[in-house]
């Protein structure tokens, strides 16, 4: 009787993983999914957030280059860039490669022409406290013309 409950026990821990796993993984095309769809409506900062949950238990380097495109669409250039270099390194014979080096090329420009964050911030004017108000200048009145 022992026996049976063992080899029972023994079945599900086996088995558990890999129950966890396909469930965890249908979640994450569900994930991806929705992140698509997100995309394709213009919605990228929620399909950032959507490709994030897809890729960490997917890592499939299309998440990578679909959540670069919404980065870069975003303005990220950084995370854009770092998602399509990986994308690259993962997939090295990607059909679109050529398009992808294209976008880096452009990206890492735009990094280099961006200012130094590091540079001392040019401090805003400050009004002179014992300065008079300027006079507001109203306009001319027009000639009325009278019949």
């Amino acid at each position: 009787m022992i026996g049976r409950w063992a080899f029972a026990l023994v079945l599900f821990a086996v088995s558990f993983p890999r129950v966890a796993l396909a469930d965890s993984e249908a979640a994450a095309r569900k994930h991806a999914t929705r992140a698509n769809k997100l995309a394709a409506q213009n919605k990228c900062r929620s399909a950032v957030s959507e490709f994030n949950r897809a890729y960490e238990t997917l890592k499939d380097p299309i998440l990578l280059f679909n959540r670069a495109e919404c980065q870069r669409k975003l303005g990220n250039a950084e995370e854009a860039l770092k998602d399509y270099e990986q994308f690259l390194s993962d997939m090295p014979t990607a059909p679109n490669r050529a398009g992808v080096e294209a976008h880096i090329a452009s990206l890492r420009a735009a990094l280099q022409n961006r200012p130094s964050s590091s540079a001392p911030a040019q401090p805003a004017p400050t009004p002179d406290v014992g300065a008079k108000p300027e006079k507001k200048v109203e306009p001319a009145p027009r000639a009325q013309k009278w019949d």
